[in-house]
């Protein structure tokens, strides 16, 4: 009964399990197509087997809180004190033979259908309405003809056996009746609810999880033995009857509400079709905190220590999403740790452009460092990106990276538009950061010789001045 774990999420339930590679995945490691599509493992690429939705599911019994609240919820709750006060009229003469019948039919009606719903996987109260109440009003009467049965039958047993085989008889049907009860939800059939067989064999199916219910269901009985016996002595004897009418509506509504979580929580080994899916819950619990599921693959594989798979598992990944900057993150990281250099630069040159047109400029600093340490001779392949990232380095210890981004910027880009202001930066760099005033006047110089009338060239001789001031003084 212990819940099956995620190998990489040990907090969240197992969904699939790969036998080859005898690992264990949670929603969050793979990605399902659609509901029919094959589920590979991203290790080995062997079809997944998908572990019960039992496992999946938060058993009943780790649960319990939610049980007792669920009868106090708006719906339920306004129905069941309805109920009790229209139980205060049973001293009136003539009412009182007929509203205890109808009140009795009414209640497990609904309870019916709390129980129906909660087997399909939705967790919320029905609504009282003409449609709860009145679809399938048969069900409350198959379920007196089914107590009346199974009274028959000990009964009989009493009388052709006796006591023994009688209290024998009593114990196997109180142990059977949340099971018939269930069967009866399900299957609207009277007959397979009185069958032997098929309450036996919807038994076997929960296992031992049955005699957790079982036991669970005795203790709400003997809860509401002792809460009716504490109150009804507390109480006004006119408050008598709402008091007990409505404790035991309390009681029994988390019977069947606990009776229909069992059925959705083992819906698979029963062969129950549901509406809501064993995950959907689970899903939307975790959709918050969950990672990239298009990323959790190579997560996986680079934790199985595949690196090469999980590259070019990411590489794939990044063509049809070029955008996703975490992907990129990923990616540059696991190049600088397998030392794939050539692959690395080609994809600094387009990941530096990324981190600059969102504006990352710190991020890109420190990636182009990050390259420059590995390869020590690495430029950007565009000329305005090198142009950016030399303006961003050109204060402090990185300035001499400065020049070696502008350095041959007009051999590297010939009769490009920004040559003028990558050299009048390179110039204000040798002066302001190295003192190199005749080196940096020899920037401009060229500058202007080879490049006469462009847009700088006023600010150029402005600066050539500067520096002849400085000379000077």
């Amino acid at each position: 009964m212990a819940q099956i774990s995620c190998k990489y999420h040990p907090d969240r339930p197992a969904v699939w399990n790969c036998k080859q590679c005898e690992i264990n995945f949670c929603l969050s490691c793979i990605t399902v197509a659609g509901r029919d599509a094959v589920v590979q493992c991203p290790v080995c690429q062997t079809q997944l087997e998908r572990i019960g939705a039992a496992n999946l599911i938060t058993p009943f019994w780790r649960r319990m809180s939610r049980f007792y609240l669920y009868p106090l919820s708006p719906h339920p709750l306004v129905f069941m004190l309805i109920i009790a006060l229209l139980t205060m009229t049973v001293g009136i003469p003539l009412v009182g033979l007929v509203v205890p019948v109808l009140l009795f039919i009414v209640f497990f009606k609904y309870a019916y259908a709390a129980l129906e719903k909660t087997a399909q996987g939705h967790m919320e109260a029905p609504e009282v309405n003409s449609e709860t109440l009145t679809e399938e009003l048969e069900l409350p009467f198959k379920q007196i003809f089914l107590m009346f049965a199974l009274l028959t039958v000990n009964m009989t047993v009493l009388d052709l056996l006796g006591t023994v085989p009688f209290t024998i008889s009593m114990a196997l049907t109180i142990f059977a009746l949340p099971a018939s009860t269930m069967i009866l939800a399900i299957e609207h059939s009277f007959l397979k609810a009185f069958n032997p067989a098929i309450i036996s064999l919807f038994i076997r199916r929960i296992g031992v999880s049955y005699l957790i219910l079982c036991g669970f269901l005795l203790l709400l009985l003997i809860a509401l033995n002792t809460a009716v016996n504490l109150l009804a002595g507390l109480v006004p004897d006119f408050l008598a009857a709402f008091v007990v009418a409505l404790m035991t509506m309390y009681f029994f509504l988390i019977m069947f509400h606990m009776m229909g979580y069992v059925i959705y929580q083992f819906h698979e080994d029963l062969h129950y079709e549901i509406e809501v899916e064993a995950h959907t819950h689970l899903q939307a619990k975790e959709s918050v905190e969950a990672p990239n599921p298009e990323l959790a693959e190579v997560e996986i594989l680079l934790q199985e220590g595949k690196m090469d798979a999980a590259k070019e598992r990411l590489a794939i990944y990044i063509k049809s999403s070029p955008g996703d900057l975490d992907a990129r993150r990923r990616y540059h990281r696991l190049l600088r740790a397998t030392r794939d250099n050539d692959a690395l630069c080609r994809h600094a040159n387009v990941y530096l452009s990324r981190l600059l047109l969102e504006k990352k400029a710190a991020q890109a600093v420190e990636v182009y460092l990050e390259v420059q340490k590995l390869v020590p001779e690495y430029k950007p392949a565009d000329p305005k990106i090198r142009l950016q990232l030399a303006k961003l380095l050109k204060h402090g210890a990185n300035a001499r990276l400065a020049l070696h981004l502008l350095n041959h910027y007009h051999r590297d880009f010939p009769n490009h538009a920004a040559i003028p202001e990558a050299y009048l930066l390179a110039a204000q760099v040798m002066c302001e950061n190295f003192g190199e005033d005749s080196k940096a006047s020899g920037i401009l110089e060229f500058v202007s010789k080879t490049y006469p009338g462009n847009p700088l060239q006023e600010e150029i001789e402005k600066y050539q001045q500067i520096i002849d001031q400085l000379g000077k003084a």
